[in-house]
């Protein structure tokens, strides 16, 4: 079946967009993935910090800030290969409004973003596609933003910096779709630079719009493509010139070629992430709309140029991944936390393929179909690999963390700190823990629950948290009436 190529829809007010199907379905769809990453929140969140938040919050950002002895070189200075200034002013203003550190704050606010990247993605697709398209769509990004592939991200309040690089690199690929210096033009050019300051991974927002646009000056090279072009250059520059290097992680990067090629593929077969051949049926909507859009002769409609702008962004992060962290992965598997910017390609491969069912009729509706059955197989395979193992070991690995220091600031014993509770290694940093520990000026940063004599109360969550099933399910009711009572309206040109 061919779509017909018809008039582009009169404009959308501000009024308009805050009433219409789009901004309803958009809303709750955010709101079911924020709820059922609360559930998430609920099943293995912990009040007790991760890993290097130690580090980099109770031992630094936090006691300094209260002091007034904070600066903004303390601010933009690198941890490990990022710089993650959005992260640090973010924890700053939830310590503020919280009136201390509160890790649950943390995971309920990346889990908001998060969810605002999933409802970016179904507003921008919208409007190119039908009814069915729109209702296949939307299910995608609710089943696979609401998982449990990212469990690292969502439990540890310090990855914020992985969802602010997601939500701003879509803001930037949307914004880069406008007339060159026009308003939204800026606005997408301003998010690509605030993306350097998310993590090292927001580069790759520059790098992709560049890409995308020197494409674009080799084909049709005019005075309008070059004004738009060399602001790019200059943000492609700026964010090679903020890139940090982390020497203590070198031994991390890809061995040789093959480990590279492996852990490439296998991010690109997400979710079946031990499977780097099934790369060939993941990423199959994407080449197969690319020909047909090369075949067609077309101009790119903006909608194109997203598909096609976050599938680049995807592979590059998995060739980032593959190349600074390729031995330091086990059985060469992309780890949680290196997987949410995946969902971006996989937002882009989804809508390809829905496209091109409605194009071509019954040969691209069972490719179609094929792939969301892949699609499907992964996710059950992924989340029971997570339930089964990772989300048990982090609910472990908290419980002796808060043993640890429960028996510490009880008895004053360093020994205890260095219990593993059958980890190979102590859940945390001992020589860390007592640092933070043994300083008055650090210990009064961290979260009051730790200290609480009723242990009932020490790891209780938050309403929003405590609710979030019920929460999940009145979202997911909601979400299904919005897109069921959705209209059946024209199209917009696609390609």
């Amino acid at each position: 079946m061919h779509t017909e190529a018809v008039a582009p829809l009169p404009p959308t007010t501000s009024g308009q967009w805050i009433f219409s199907r789009r901004s309803v379905v958009a809303f709750t769809l955010a709101a079911w993935v924020f709820a059922a990453r609360a559930w998430l929140v609920l099943a293995a969140g912990s009040v007790v910090p991760f890993w290097d938040q130690w580090s980099a919050e109770a031992l630094t950002l936090y006691p300094n800030w209260l002091d007034g002895t904070l600066t903004w070189t303390q601010i933009v200075a690198p941890h490990n290969e990022h710089r993650i200034v959005l992260t640090r002013l973010a924890d700053l203003a939830l310590f503020s409004v919280s009136g201390g550190w509160n890790p649950w704050t943390q995971m309920l606010f990346n889990a908001a973003l998060h969810a605002a990247t999933a409802a970016g993605l179904a507003a921008m697709f919208w409007p190119a596609l039908d009814r069915a398209g729109r209702t296949i769509f939307v299910a995608v990004l609710a089943v696979v933003f609401a998982g449990t592939s990212g469990w690292q991200n969502a439990l540890w309040g310090f990855q914020s910096q992985v969802y602010f690089a997601n939500l701003l690199t879509l803001g930037a690929i949307a914004g880069a779709t406008s007339s060159p210096l026009s308003r939204g033009w800026w606005w997408g050019w301003l998010a690509a630079l605030l993306a350097l300051f998310a993590n090292a991974s927001g580069w790759l927002a520059s790098i992709t719009l560049f890409a995308l646009d020197g494409g674009t000056m080799l084909r049709t090279p005019n005075r309008q493509a070059w004004r738009g072009f060399w602001p790019l250059t200059l943000l492609v520059l700026a964010g090679y010139l903020v890139q940090v290097r982390a020497p203590q992680h070198q031994s991390l990067h890809a061995r040789d070629f093959e480990q590279f090629v492996t852990v490439f593929f296998r991010c690109l077969a997400w979710p079946h992430v031990t499977h780097g051949l099934l790369a060939v049926l993941m990423q199959l909507p994407l080449a197969w709309w690319l020909v047909d859009l090369w075949r067609s002769g077309k101009t790119a409609e903006p909608a194109d140029r997203w598909i096609l702008a976050l599938g680049l962004f995807a592979g590059l992060h998995a060739a980032s991944v593959a190349y600074t962290r390729g031995a330091g992965l086990p059985e060469d598997r992309p780890l949680s936390r290196y997987q949410d910017p995946l969902l971006l390609g996989l937002a882009a491969q989804a809508c390809a393929g829905i496209v091109l069912a409605q194009r071509h009729g019954l040969l691209a509706r069972l490719a179609l179909l094929a792939w969301l059955a892949a699609l499907a197989f992964g996710l059950v395979a992924l989340t029971e690999f997570n339930l089964t193992l990772n989300l048990p070991y982090k609910r472990a690995h908290d419980a002796a963390s808060l043993a640890n220091i429960r028996d510490y600031v009880r008895t004053g014993d360093a020994t205890v700190l260095n219990r593993k509770f059958g980890f190979a290694e102590p859940p945390e940093d001992p020589a860390v823990m007592r640092r933070v520990l043994d300083d008055p000026r650090v210990r009064r940063t961290l979260p009051a629950a730790l200290y609480a004599t009723d242990l009932i109360n020490v790891n209780r969550p938050p309403f929003v948290v405590r609710y979030s099933p019920w929460l999940t399910t009145i979202a997911g009711v909601a979400l299904a009436l919005a897109i069921a009572v959705a209209p059946r309206r024209r199209l917009r040109p696609f390609g």
